[in-house]
C-alpha cells in the first residue's frame, strides 16, 4: 500500500510539471481554429485559410504527442527510482499521522486477534497430539506382535476354567502358557523381556512365593505390564509381597470372607466415580456384579486392600463397600494403568462376567504399555 501511495504522488508531481505545456498547447489549438473560414471572402482566401488551419492542426497534433511522449518516459523513470529508493530503504514512507494511528489501531487489533487463536491452536496440537498418540489401528497392529507371559495355576484344578487363557485366546493374542511350572515362570521372568505379564494366582496350595515377587517387581521396574490375581494375602508372607503392593500404591487390610458379613458380601461394587473407568468400559461393558458363581469357598472370598497414600496415581475400582473409596477394595490400578491387583478369587463371578472382565484387564494395561512406548 505505502509503495502504490508514493507512486501515486509522484505520477501528481510529474503531472504538475507539465500542465504549463498542457496550457501552452491548448492556447495553441484554440488559436488556430480561428484561421477556420466562418465566412465566403472567395475560394482562393477560403482554401488557404483550410491550408493554415491543416499544417496548425498538424503541429498542434505533433506537440501533444510530443508532450504525451515525455510525460510517459518522465513517469516511467519516477517509478523506478521510486522503488529502487524504496528497496534501499532510502524514502520516508511513513503515512501521515492520522494514517499512523489508524495502522497502529489496526496492528493492536491484530494483535489481540492472534492473542486468542494462539490459544486455540495450542488446544488443537494438544488434542491432535493425543489424538496421535493412540490409533486404534496402530495397537491392533502392535497387538499382533505383543509379548505376553500367562502363568495360570488353575490347571491344577480340572474341574475350574481357565478364564485368563480364555479370555487371551477370545482376543486372538499371542502368549506363552506357562500353566503352573513354577520353573518356566522363573526362567522366563529372567530370561526375557514382556510387554505384559499376568499372575493369576488362584491355586493357594502352591503357589509362586518368595523370590518370584521379586522377580516380578524386577519386570515392573523395566516397565512391564502386570495384572496380578491374588486371593490369599492372608496367608503370605507379608514381607515377600508387600514391595510390590507398595509399589501400586496399596497394602494388605483384611481377609474378606463371609465371616464379615453376609453372602451379599460376594458381590463387588464400582467404588464411587469408577463405573466410568475404562478398566470397566473397553473393549466390553455392560458389567452386572451380580452374577455369582456357584461354587465354593465362600468362607474365603479373598482379601481387602486398601490405599497407602504412597502412590499418587493408585486407584481402588471395586469393593465391598460401595461407598468407600480408600480401603476395603478388591481391584487396584496404577502405574499409569499398567498395573493391575485383582484380590478376589476369579471364579466368585461366574464365567460370562469374568472372562470379559479379564479381557479388559488385558486390553487396557497393553493399551497403556503401547501409550508409554509412544511417548518415549
Amino acid at each position: 500500500m505505502r509503495l502504490q501511495s508514493q507512486i501515486h504522488k509522484n505520477k501528481l508531481q510529474v503531472l504538475r510539471a507539465f500542465i504549463p505545456g498542457i496550457l501552452l498547447v491548448l492556447s495553441f489549438l484554440i488559436s488556430s481554429c480561428g484561421l477556420l473560414p466562418f465566412s465566403s471572402q472567395g475560394e482562393e482566401q477560403d482554401m488557404a485559410a483550410i491550408e493554415q488551419s491543416i499544417q496548425a492542426t498538424i503541429m498542434a497534433d505533433q506537440a501533444t504527442q510530443a508532450f504525451l511522449d515525455a510525460v510517459k518516459q518522465q513517469t516511467a523513470i519516477s517509478i523506478q527510482a521510486t522503488q529502487a529508493a524504496l528497496e534501499a530503504g532510502v524514502v520516508e514512507t511513513e503515512p501521515p499521522q492520522a494514517t499512523e494511528e489508524l495502522e497502529t489501531t489496526e496492528e493492536v487489533t491484530a494483535e489481540d486477534a492472534q492473542e486468542e487463536p494462539a490459544e486455540t491452536e495450542a488446544q488443537e496440537d494438544a488434542e491432535s497430539q493425543a489424538a496421535a498418540q493412540f490409533s486404534e489401528e496402530d495397537f491392533e497392529a502392535w497387538l499382533e506382535d505383543a509379548k505376553i507371559l500367562l502363568y495360570e495355576d488353575a490347571v491344577n484344578a480340572p474341574w475350574l476354567a481357565r478364564y485368563v487363557k480364555d479370555a487371551l485366546d477370545n482376543m486372538d493374542l499371542e502368549y506363552k502358557d506357562d500353566g503352573s511350572a513354577v520353573g518356566w515362570l522363573k526362567s522366563d521372568l529372567l530370561g526375557s523381556e514382556w510387554d505384559l505379564v499376568i499372575l493369576a494366582l488362584e491355586d493357594p496350595g502352591i503357589p509362586p512365593m518368595g523370590e518370584y515377587f521379586d522377580y516380578l517387581q524386577e519386570a515392573i521396574n523395566k516397565g512391564t505390564a502386570v495384572v496380578m490375581e491374588i486371593w490369599f494375602l492372608d496367608i503370605v508372607g507379608r514381607g515377600e509381597v508387600a514391595s510390590v503392593l507398595s509399589d501400586c500404591g496399596v497394602e494388605f487390610e483384611s481377609d474378606y470372607g463371609l465371616s464379615t458379613g453376609s453372602v451379599n458380601d460376594l458381590i463387588n461394587w464400582p467404588l464411587p466415580g469408577k463405573s466410568d473407568h475404562p478398566i470397566f468400559n473397553e473393549p466390553n461393558t455392560g458389567f452386572r456384579w451380580t452374577n455369582i458363581a456357584t461354587w465354593g469357598p465362600f468362607f474365603d472370598l479373598g482379601d481387602f486392600i486398601k490405599l497407602s497414600g504412597k502412590k499418587d496415581d493408585a486407584e481402588l475400582l471395586l469393593g465391598a463397600i460401595a461407598t468407600e473409596k480408600n480401603s476395603h477394595g478388591t481391584l487396584a490400578v496404577c502405574k499409569d494403568g499398567k498395573f493391575i491387583i485383582q484380590t478376589f478369587h476369579t471364579h466368585n463371578l461366574a464365567y460370562e462376567e469374568a472372562v470379559p472382565l479379564w479381557e479388559n484387564y488385558i486390553y487396557n494395561t497393553l493399551k497403556a504399555k503401547y501409550l508409554e512406548e509412544q511417548e518415549n
